[in-house]
């Protein structure tokens, strides 16, 4: 009788039912039709053939990753295809792009984030820290949003989220923080998605999408920017950004100042059930330590995917994990993202596209080039609220690194506002996985979040001129 119970029938007229299940693929394949159609025809006035092409594949990639007609990595990869059936790029030059260096550093700190992911290190932290601190609802959420920004420093901030969210769920019901007071599941939930996300542009270990920044700035330009360089320059944003996010939070939410007394003896069962610290644990946080100090040292000699790599390695040597739970553990999809996008931005490049596309932008660009990096700043911050950060990076900053001679700011600076504005999706649920975690437990509505991402919006882009405007400069003249 149960299972006849749980029978939903759809009520909707045949023709309605027959078009949600049609809509995307004919769509899809619509605009397919119109992108043939375009390759066909001759290019507007002032575009050669192979820049017009490349725009226009350009144009149809983005709509696919804006809309999600197709999955984001599959979009990427048909990026690859489609270059060198248009005659952009030959295929040899696609797929060797596509196995770039960038592609390996990325695969490599995905494995590293699943390794402290699976090894526990990372949950044991929490643990501890919310035992320790975490003893009213104000210093709850503020444990939590701490914790997140700083360990989204060294692993995937996606993966910071997965590990901290079941703790704070676990909390939330066990102690029944909503009869207390409705804003503190709330708050706590957003401190995991907002620390997250804006500790994650802190360093290239936060987010594949700083890997793929970088690796279109050395691509396109052949400039080399390391796990010291990107943090010399960021770091002061994200760092200042934590403490204005973390004011704004707490005086949204107005939480009680109630003692959470039955909070530590939980965390401390919990803390008994996953016992001692294993051996795991310890070679891993090793092999982490290790792995960033040759970032810093030696990153520039052997590359940082060797290294990344490397450290790799040294799991599988001492047998610390096995292939085949590291292997359910990392999201290949990103592989297959990143190594199209990298081809995309390329050939935007090559083609002349991406220059055309900066002399039609010319008449609107700021003259002075702090104003230029600020706007830039501030436009990729907006867009990333609705599509994934790699999708934002891939798009703007071909663009803007071809926009950067004319406004006198070297291309590595439009790469470091490019990226580090990517990673602030603070709004929508698609921004990326962790923003979509928070919205699944049911305890946000994006209406109740837009006065203070709009607060946090204004103070990045006041952050971000000042440290663009006052320390970039300072660490350019220093090299």
């Amino acid at each position: 009788m149960a299972d006849f119970e749980n029978i939903q029938i759809d009520r909707r007229p045949l023709w309605a039912v027959l078009i949600s299940k049609v809509w995307r693929t004919a769509l899809f394949l619509c605009v397919f039709a119109g992108l043939v159609w375009v390759l066909r025809h001759n290019p507007p006035a002032g575009w050669t053939p192979v820049s017009f092409k490349a725009f226009s594949i350009f144009c149809f990639i983005v709509f696919l990753w804006a809309t999600g007609l197709i999955p984001p990595p599959i979009a990427s990869v048909f990026a690859i295809v489609l270059l060198p059936m248009a005659g952009v790029i030959t295929s040899k030059e696609a797929f060797a792009l596509f196995g770039s260096e960038s592609v390996f550093f990325v695969l490599g700190a995905l494995i590293l984030s699943a390794a402290i992911y699976m090894s526990g290190l990372a949950r044991r932290l929490a643990l501890l820290l919310l035992k320790a601190f975490a003893d009213t609802p104000r210093r709850l959420v503020t444990v939590v949003f701490l914790f997140c920004a700083l360990a989204s420093f060294f692993m995937l901030g996606n993966g910071v989220a997965a590990v901290i969210l079941p703790i704070v769920l676990s909390i939330i019901t066990e102690l029944k923080l909503e009869r207390i007071h409705p804003n503190i599941p709330r708050a706590v939930v957003t401190a995991m998605w907002w620390g997250t996300s804006i500790g994650s542009i802190a360093t290239v270990l936060g987010g594949a999408r700083t890997i793929l920044t970088l690796a279109i700035l050395e691509q396109v330009t052949g400039k080399f920017v390391g796990f010291p360089g990107w943090s010399l320059h960021v770091l002061p944003i994200s760092v200042a950004l934590i403490a204005v996010a973390l004011w704004i939070l707490h005086r949204h939410f107005a939480l009680p100042e109630t003692s959470l007394e039955a909070l530590r003896p939980f965390l401390q069962n919990r803390l008994i059930q996953i016992g001692r610290m294993r051996a795991a644990e310890r070679f891993t946080a090793l092999v982490l330590v290790l792995t960033i100090l040759a970032w810093v040292t030696l990153g520039r000699r052997y590359g940082m995917a060797a290294v990344a790599l490397s450290s790799i390695v040294a799991f599988f040597v001492f047998r610390i994990f096995n292939w085949e739970e590291v292997e359910g553990y990392v999201n290949w999809g990103v592989i297959l993202m990143y190594g199209g996008a990298v081809t995309l931005g390329v050939a935007l490049v090559q083609s002349g596209a991406a220059a055309k596309m900066t002399d039609l932008l010319g008449a609107h660009i700021p003259a002075s080039g702090v104003l230029f990096l600020t706007a830039l700043f501030a436009v990729v911050q907006l867009f990333t609220q609705t599509m994934s950060a790699s999708a934002t990076v891939a798009i703007f900053l071909p663009v803007a690194l071809s926009l950067a001679p004319a406004t006198g700011v070297l291309p590595a600076s439009c790469a470091f506002a490019v990226g580090a504005a990517a990673g602030l999706h603070l709004l929508l649920p698609a921004g990326g996985p962790n923003a979509a975690l928070a919205y699944s437990t049911g305890y946000l509505k994006t209406g109740d979040l837009i006065r203070p991402v709009g607060l946090i919006f204004v103070s990045s882009v006041l952050i971000f001129a000042a440290v663009a405007g006052f320390w970039w400069p300072v660490l350019d003249a220093a090299r």
